[in-house]
């Protein structure tokens, strides 16, 4: 997002880390989607799919509720987010410096 910009994802549950998601019943699946989304992004071009299998275990999982922030505008970013289901509003300040930001996007 490289904008300083403040994001939300669309969730009904409140927010909870939950354990890395490792082996399990649904761990494999999982895994797989994620390793996927991590090779389609440019990002991680030219990563062997073993390093992004690591990545991917080690991942945990997030669930933001809806109109909660993910992360605010000027922040450092210090973590990359795959967002798995429902959708992320990218929010900017409003130009003027006043009133509630606007959304600039959906992802």
């Amino acid at each position: 997002l490289g904008l300083g910009v403040t994001a939300r994802i669309d969730a009904n549950r409140p927010v909870r880390r939950r354990e890395p998601l490792g082996p399990g019943p649904r761990g494999p699946t999982r895994l797989a989607r994620l390793v996927a989304a991590l090779e389609s992004h440019s990002l991680f071009e030219g990563a062997e799919r073993r390093v992004l299998s690591a990545a991917a275990r080690d991942m945990e999982s997030l669930v933001v509720p809806p109109g909660r922030p993910l992360y605010k505008h000027g922040a450092k970013g210090d973590y990359v987010y795959v967002v798995e289901a429902g959708s992320l509003d990218v929010m900017a300040p409003n130009p003027e410096g006043v009133g509630s930001p606007r959304t600039s996007g959906t992802v």
